[in-house]
C-alpha cells in the first residue's frame, strides 16, 4: 500500500525514517520516539503504532477477501482465523478479513507467526528467555497444566523441566507457580 513519496520520511523530526533502494520507508527504532507524526502525515494510513516492546506484529492492511488478496499479495492477510485460533491469550481478532493484535493481552509468544499461511504476521523472536524451572520444584504441575505448547514435563511430586525448544517464553508458568521456583532465562 505504501506509495513510496516520502512523506513519512519528510514528516519525521527525529531522522528515524530513511527511504530503502525500493522507495519504502524503514524505520530506526531507537530514533523514534513515537510522535506519531509519520502516522498522520502518510496518504495511505499504512503506518501504525505498536509499543517498543511487542515482537509480534501484522504487516497488512487489507481488508479484501482472500482471493483477492492473493491475486495481488503472496504475503497478505486472508482473514483466515488461523492466527485467532492458536492464540491462548485471546490476544488476536480478525475483522474485515485482517488479523489484529491486542498487545495489551499480547505474550510474543509467536504462535501467531507459526501459524499464519502467508506469513503476513512476523516476529522478531530470536533469542527471547526461556523458562527455567530451579530445584525448589514441589512437582505440583501447576507450571505444566498452564503451559499453553506443552514444554514443561514431569510427574506429580517430581521436579519438572522445561523444554527449551518449545518453550515459547509467555510466561505463563512463571506467574502460576506457587513456590516462584521457575525464572525466565
Amino acid at each position: 500500500g505504501c506509495l513510496g513519496y516520502g512523506d513519512c520520511f519528510r514528516a519525521c523530526p527525529f531522522d528515524a525514517i530513511n527511504m530503502n533502494d525500493n522507495g519504502l520507508p524503514v524505520i530506526d527504532e531507537e530514533k523514534c520516539t513515537g510522535c506519531e507524526k509519520c502516522v498522520v502525515a502518510c496518504p495511505r494510513g499504512v503506518i501504525g503504532m505498536r509499543p517498543n516492546t511487542a515482537l509480534v506484529q501484522v504487516r497488512c492492511l487489507s481488508e479484501d477477501r482472500g482471493a483477492a488478496v492473493r491475486k495481488i499479495c503472496t504475503t497478505g492477510c486472508i482473514g483466515c482465523g488461523l492466527c485467532a485460533k492458536a492464540c491462548p491469550f485471546d490476544a488476536i481478532t480478525v475483522e474485515n478479513n485482517l488479523a489484529s493484535i491486542d498487545y495489551s493481552k499480547c505474550r510474543n509468544c509467536g504462535l501467531c507467526v507459526a501459524k499464519c499461511p502467508t506469513k503476513a504476521i512476523v516476529g522478531q523472536l530470536e533469542g527471547r528467555p526461556k523458562a527455567c524451572i530451579g530445584e525448589d520444584c514441589i512437582g505440583c504441575t501447576i507450571c505444566k497444566k498452564a503451559c499453553p505448547v506443552d514444554a514443561i514435563s514431569g510427574e506429580l511430586k517430581s521436579p519438572h523441566r522445561v523444554d527449551p525448544a518449545k518453550c515459547v517464553s509467555c510466561g505463563l508458568c512463571v506467574e502460576k507457580c506457587p513456590k516462584n521456583t521457575i525464572t525466565m532465562q
